[in-house]
């Protein structure tokens, strides 16, 4: 099993060379590492000067570490350190979710983007907002105003059009009843003691259509909300003070 960086910085044969690969090993190390490199082989010469601000790495962990440019006369060499102070939420706004994503990487973050599915344009809010202290167990929210693509639910029922639209990110909305099948109305509707109502049954499209890609400015703990056309079905519902007493219903 490799050992960790500190575990080499540790030993009594620790070696450092300060190039840009080892400089790279220290981001996200605990801070103790670097004040243990004091006594590396390869650092006897090189100052370390260690700055705190706050960041999205683990608070008492490296941020970022570089030797700082030879002065004119030379002087020592200077490693540079910046240490976290305090754990805070990374500002996204703008970027791209490839660029969010290798950020989320190098803070160790976890996080759920919203709308899910295909996107393909910049992020426009967090939860919680960029610069919000945060443990080391949050799960940010990320929206992207991007869009998604909105996935065909036709032919569904409404409840397993509602959960394939909640997977993508989306939330069922206004449902709109159309009239299928109008000679059966018609005939239903000549009876004398019912009343023709509407069943609802299998989703006969959806607004936006599906397989558009929806844009979505979002509101915290709002979803995109999609409109559903769904089937209404005719069924005799009778009136039993008009109907006989036998339970007919008569024309």
């Amino acid at each position: 099993m490799a050992q960790s960086l500190l575990e080499q910085v540790d030993q009594d044969t620790c070696v450092f060379v300060p190039d840009d690969r080892q400089l790279a090993r220290l981001a996200g190390q605990p801070r103790a590492t670097v004040e243990r490199l004091k006594e590396c082989t390869g650092m006897e010469l090189v100052k370390i000067r260690i700055t705190e601000q706050p960041d999205c790495v683990r608070a008492g962990h490296i941020v970022s570490a570089g030797m700082a440019p030879l002065a004119d006369p030379p002087s020592w060499p200077t490693l540079n350190v910046v240490v976290s102070s305090q754990r805070i939420a990374p500002d996204f706004t703008g970027k791209s979710y490839r660029e969010t994503s290798l950020e989320l990487r190098r803070c160790g973050l976890a996080a759920e983007f919203l709308p899910r599915a295909v996107l393909v344009g910049a992020i426009v809010q967090t939860v919680p907002p960029a610069g919000t202290p945060i443990e080391d167990d949050t799960e940010m929210l990320i929206w992207t105003a991007g869009g998604t693509i909105l996935p065909d639910v036709t032919g569904s029922t409404i409840e397993a059009a509602r959960a394939t639209l909640a997977e993508k990110g989306f939330e069922v909305g206004t449902i709109v009843d159309q009239r299928v099948n109008l000679p059966e109305w018609q005939r239903l509707g000549r009876y004398s003691c019912s009343y023709v109502r509407g069943v609802r049954g299998k989703v006969l499209s959806t607004r936006p259509a599906a397989g558009s890609t929806i844009v979505f400015a979002p509101v915290q703990d709002e979803r995109a909300k999609i409109t559903l056309t769904v089937e209404s079905l005719p069924e005799l519902e009778p009136i039993p003070e008009l109907c006989p007493s036998d339970g007919s219903i008569p024309k």
